[in-house]
C-alpha cells in the first residue's frame, strides 16, 4: 500500500498479541517504517502489560513518538471481561500539518456512542482512524454507523475492519471507497481522503434532533390521551 503511494495505513483492530517485554521491539520495527516512508501507520492490538490488558490501537507517525489508544467502549460480555477500557482519547498533529491540522483515533464499538468522536469533533478532528472488527452479519450497518460520527463532527472517517468492511467516508456521509476485507485472502482499499474539520450543527447545539424527536413523542402521547374517544357501536 505504501509503495502505491498510500500515506496513512490503517490495520484492523486486535491483529495480534502484544506482551511489554517485546513492546519496545515491535514499535521499532513500525516506527522504521514510518520513519522511512514517511507514512502514518495506525495498528490494532491486544496490549497485555502485567495483568493488565488492553484492545488498542498504536500509532506511528514519522520521526515522532508512538502513541496508544485503549479502547474505550467494550463489548460486553467477550471483551468486559477480558479488557480495560481506555480512559484516555489520543490526538495528533497531521504530518507536514503541525499547526493547522488535528487527527484522532478511535476503535471499532468507540463510534456506536457520541463520545468519543464528539470530543474529537470539538478538538478541531479532520480525519479519523478506526481500526474495527465486524462479525460478518452486522457488516454494513456496523461501519455505515459509524458513518454518523463522521457527519455528525464534522471529519473524514478511514474505518478498517476485519470481519467487515474497509470505508472511507466524509463529513457528508458520502462513502467515497469501501471494499469486504475478505474480498481477497489480503484485502486492500486504496482511497483518496479529504481530511479536513468543518463546523456542524450537532457540535454546537449538541442531541437537538433526537430531544426534538423525545419532544414530539411526548405532544404525541398526551394528545392522544386526552383525544376524546369515539362510542363504539354494538
Amino acid at each position: 500500500m505504501i509503495a502505491h503511494g498510500a500515506q496513512v495505513v490503517v490495520m484492523p483492530e486486535d491483529l495480534a498479541v502484544i506482551v511489554d517485554p517485546n513492546i519496545d521491539t515491535a514499535d521499532a520495527i513500525f516506527q522504521r517504517v514510518a520513519d522511512s516512508t514517511g507514512a502514518v501507520l495506525v495498528i490494532g492490538m491486544n496490549h497485555l502489560s502485567g495483568p493488565v490488558r488492553h484492545n488498542e490501537a498504536r500509532i506511528y507517525t514519522p520521526n515522532s513518538t508512538v502513541r496508544s489508544y485503549d479502547k474505550e467502549h467494550l463489548l460486553p460480555p467477550f471483551e468486559t471481561s477480558v479488557f480495560t477500557p481506555g480512559i484516555v482519547r489520543t490526538t495528533f498533529p497531521a504530518p507536514g500539518h503541525e499547526n493547522s491540522q488535528t487527527w484522532a483515533v478511535a476503535i471499532c464499538k468507540d463510534l456506536d456512542f457520541t463520545n468519543p468522536a464528539r470530543s474529537y469533533g470539538r478538538a478541531g478532528a479532520g480525519l479519523l482512524l478506526a481500526p474495527a472488527w465486524d462479525f460478518q452479519v452486522d457488516a454494513f450497518w456496523h461501519g455505515h454507523e459509524a458513518v454518523m460520527r463522521a457527519v455528525e463532527d464534522g471529519f473524514t472517517l478511514v474505518r478498517s475492519a476485519r470481519g467487515g468492511f474497509m470505508t472511507v467516508a466524509d463529513d457528508r456521509g458520502r462513502i467515497l471507497a469501501e471494499a469486504r476485507s475478505n474480498s481477497a485472502p489480503f484485502a486492500t482499499l486504496i482511497a483518496t481522503a479529504p481530511a479536513g474539520h468543518d463546523a456542524t450543527l450537532f457540535q454546537r447545539w449538541g442531541d437537538w434532533f433526537g430531544w426534538c424527536a423525545v419532544g414530539l413523542l411526548v405532544a404525541v402521547l398526551a394528545w392522544l390521551a386526552r383525544a376524546p374517544r369515539r362510542p363504539t357501536h354494538p
